[in-house]
């Protein structure tokens, strides 16, 4: 029971009611001060770190040192030396170290001091994914410089980076993952990315269904890209007639069927973008291929959505299964990948949504770029011809990058970009909004492959800026 005190003490004893009647009026706060970690300490993530303090109170007894890491409780100790451990695993770039030691008559003194945690570098782990896993050092990269890396991204407010995945010489070296938001057709919910989380690529789905398209080529199910689009929908009679009856398959996977199309004008989101008056169209083939030829099919590159679909729809057909299953069975099954999914827009039209929304790990997404630098091949066995791999990559189109870029030369194949610069000769890329990218680099015999959360604002650091600043840098 609470001791009695006189009125003018009434507040101090309510406030002592509130914490268990434990101060006592004119009561002296224990002293405290830690001894370790010292002030501007630099410790690596995963290092065990050791705590500990010194406490006393000239009017009573210390009955308990507590030690916390940015506000939260890891140990306490009640006798001296006052000491605790702390696992700095997860531990943010900058954190505080707080002792607290509390006296008999539940007054407290504080004592903090602020520690670097850095993030260390570990080589990833093999779980059973068909990759195998090496070092950075191995690789002849540089270690403390992607460290630098990680540790700058980490210091960087809002950064927008989810995750970064590094290949060299066939073994995945590297990988690193921060929190973020969601894809906003997941709702933009935080999310904890990690080495197996699904991501939404965005049009990084683009360069999946090229490879589909060549796989299905390969197999004979398509005669190749320069098969009359009309042959796949029949029911179009209008379709074989006139100019249009000159449309391919290339003018489709080059996304220069001349073809009307805008995208750019209204909002994603807005009901008279381009993008959502062909997904509500009762045929969304017929929708777009009625559409008036505004350019000589093949002369000019025009980003469209409508035209990568067409392309999946010619699959479906083709092959007599939904895009999906035909993923599942001829390239995300022989490249080991067993999480995918993928939007299905309109499931009475089998309609899967071939130009984006594919949803990969970031180190399923790197087996693409891998893809292409084995020539096709993926643990000895043949996925899609070298053929189809030099068709893909052999520059369509010269485009006009209005993004931030390294790239000296910028162009555009079978739905790959390509790219030289910074990059070495010969790389190319598949890209995505939000900052979603898969980049195979052949001089170097490199993949990287890059998530971001950069939906509705531009990033203060890009992919470019990593490349330019740390990663090339690094290669020996």
């Amino acid at each position: 029971m609470c001791a009695t005190r006189s009125p003018q003490v009434l507040s101090l004893a309510l406030a002592a009611a509130v914490l268990g009647c434990a101060t006592e009026p004119g009561n002296l706060s224990p002293d405290v001060q830690l001894l370790l970690p010292l002030p501007g300490t630099s410790v690596r993530a995963g290092e065990i770190v050791e705590l500990a303090a010194e406490a006393s109170d000239v009017d009573g007894t210390v009955q308990k040192v507590r030690f916390l890491v940015d506000g939260l409780a890891i140990g306490e100790d009640y006798a001296r030396p006052y000491e605790t451990s702390w696992d700095t695993e997860g531990a943010p770039l900058h954190s505080v170290i707080s002792a607290v030691a509390y006296d008999d008559a539940g007054a407290t003194g504080t004592d903090a001091v602020g520690v670097e945690v850095r993030w260390a570098y570990a080589p990833p782990p093999d779980i059973g994914d068909g990759w195998e896993t090496g070092s950075l050092e191995d690789a002849n990269i540089d270690t403390e410089a992607l460290e630098r890396m990680v540790n700058a991204l980490r210091d960087t407010v809002d950064h927008l980076v989810q995750g970064i995945t590094l290949v060299r010489h066939g073994r995945l070296v590297f990988e690193v993952y921060f929190p973020g938001r969601g894809h906003p057709s997941q709702g933009e919910y935080p999310t904890a990315f990690g080495r197996e989380t699904l991501h939404n690529l965005s049009s990084v789905t683009k360069s999946f269904t090229s490879t589909l398209l060549g796989i299905a080529i390969d197999r004979g199910l398509i005669d190749g890209v320069d098969q009359p689009v009309a042959d796949f929908f029949p029911e179009y009679g209008w379709l074989g007639v006139g100019d249009k009856a000159n449309l391919t398959l290339e003018h489709f996977i080059t996304m220069s069927s001349g073809l009307r199309w805008d995208q750019m004008t209204y909002p994603i989101l807005d009901a008279r973008n381009d993008i959502a008056v062909f997904q509500r169209a009762p045929d969304p083939w017929e929708e777009y291929l009625s559409r008036p030829l505004l350019t000589t099919p093949g002369s000019y590159f025009l980003y469209s959505e409508g035209s990568i679909n067409i392309v999946g729809e010619v699959i479906r057909r083709a092959s007599g299964q939904r895009l999906d299953v035909f993923a599942a069975e001829y390239l995300f099954r022989p490249l080991d990948v067993e999480q995918q999914g993928w939007a299905v827009i309109r499931p009475e039209l089998a309609f899967v949504w071939a130009s984006g929304d594919l949803q990969l790990s970031p180190r399923s997404m790197a087996k693409l770029g891998q893809l292409y630098l084995n020539g096709g091949r993926w643990s000895g066995r043949s996925v899609v011809s070298q053929a189809w791999l030099d068709a893909a990559s052999a520059q369509r189109f010269s485009t006009e990058s209005t993004r931030r870029t390294s790239w000296d030369r910028f162009g555009y194949g079978y739905a790959w970009w390509l790219a030289a610069g910074a990059w070495g000769e010969g790389a190319v890329a598949a890209a995505g909004w939000g900052h979603q990218w898969i980049v195979a680099m052949p001089e170097f015999d490199m993949v990287a492959a890059f998530t971001g959360g950069a939906y509705w604002e531009t990033p203060p650091t890009t992919f470019h800026d990593l490349m330019i600043e740390h990663i090339r840098p690094a290669i020996r």
